[in-house]
C-alpha cells in the first residue's frame, strides 16, 4: 500500500522537516498514539524516526547497500539475527564487527550524529538502547533494489510509515512515504531502525566463540528456509525466536528407528 505522500529531508540539527498533503490527519493520529505511549516511549519513538531520516538520507548507492548486506548475513553465522548495530558505525576501530564501510556510509552516519546541537545525547541514545538496521528477509534480497527504511514504532503495530528513495529526471531526489508490514518486507527490501533484543555480553560471548577454531565443524545444524505463518512479535521488534530440539538415537530405516535417548 503507497500513500501519495512525497517528502524531502532536510538535515539540520538531526532534525527533519517532512512535508505531507494533510497534515491534519497526522496530528489526530500521533495524538491517539500519543496517548497509549509514555513520555520515554514517545522519545524512544521519535528519536528511532530521526536515525530512520538520516539513514533514509545517507544510504543512497550500491556499496553501502552490498556492505550492510554483507555484515548482516556474517552476523547470522554468529547466532545473531538478521542486524547490524550502530556502535559498529560510530567506533568501527574499537568493534570486533563485520561492517566494511566500502562505500562512506559509516563515516556520514558519525558526521550526522555529530552535526546536531545534542550529539553526544543522541550518540548515548544510539549506544544505551542498543539501536540497530533489522533486516528480515534479507535472504530474498536481489543484490540491486534500494531498501526502504522504517523504524519501529514502539506500538505493538502491524505496520509503519517507511520512507523510498526515488530519483527524479532532474536529478533530484524525493522520499516517498510508502506503509511497510511483514508482507510488504519479505517482497521488497525494508531495514527497520530498532533496537537489539541482545545484551552487550551476550553478543560479545557470540562474537568470540564464532571465532573461535574449528567453530563451523561442530554440532553445525542446517535448516534450509523455514518462515511461520504466526509472528509471536511484531515485525518491528525483531524476528522471533525458536529453539530446535534434536533428538538422539539410531535410524533403521526410513520410518523407524531405536528408542530416542538423547535430546539437545
Amino acid at each position: 500500500m503507497k500513500s501519495c505522500y512525497k517528502i524531502r529531508f532536510v538535515l539540520l540539527c538531526v532534525c527533519m522537516t517532512i512535508v505531507s498533503c494533510n497534515k491534519s490527519d497526522d496530528i489526530i493520529s500521533d495524538a491517539k498514539e500519543n496517548v497509549l505511549l509514555s513520555p520515554t516511549q514517545i522519545e524512544q519513538r521519535d528519536n528511532l524516526n530521526v536515525i530512520a531520516q538520516i539513514i533514509a538520507s545517507i544510504a543512497d548507492n550500491s556499496k553501502t547497500y552490498q556492505a550492510v548486506h554483507s555484515a548482516v548475513v556474517d552476523n547470522m553465522k554468529t547466532g545473531m539475527d538478521e542486524q547490524l548495530l550502530f556502535d559498529e558505525l560510530l567506533y568501527p576501530k574499537e568493534n570486533k564487527g563485520t561492517f566494511i564501510d566500502d562505500g562512506g556510509f559509516g563515516k556520514r552516519f558519525r558526521e550526522a550524529i555529530a552535526s546536531s546541537k545534542s550529539s553526544s545525547d543522541f550518540e548515548n541514545f544510539i549506544l544505551s538502547e542498543n539501536v540497530q538496521i533489522y533486516w528480515p528477509y534479507s535472504e530474498e534480497w536481489d543484490g540491486m533494489t534500494e531498501p526502504v527504511i522504517t523504524f519501529d514504532p514502539i506500538l505493538d503495530a502491524d505496520e509503519n510509515i517507511g520512507y523510498k528513495r526515488v530519483v527524479n529526471d532532474d536529478g533530484s531526489i524525493d522520499y516517498e512515504i510508502v506503509m511497510v508490514n511483514d508482507d510488504y518486507a519479505f517482497e521488497n527490501p525494508v531495514w527497520i531502525i530498532n533496537f537489539c533484543e541482545m545484551d552487550e555480553v551476550e553478543i560479545q560471548t557470540k562474537q568470540n566463540i564464532s571465532t573461535q577454531k574449528g567453530y563451523l565443524s561442530k554440532h553445525q545444524l542446517a535448516i534450509g528456509s523455514v518462515r511461520s505463518i504466526v509472528h509471536y512479535d511484531n515485525i518491528f521488534s525483531g524476528g522471533d525466536e525458536y529453539k530446535f530440539c534434536i533428538i538422539g538415537g539410531k535410524i533403521k530405516s526410513m520410518d523407524s528407528a531405536e528408542a530416542y535417548d538423547m535430546i539437545q
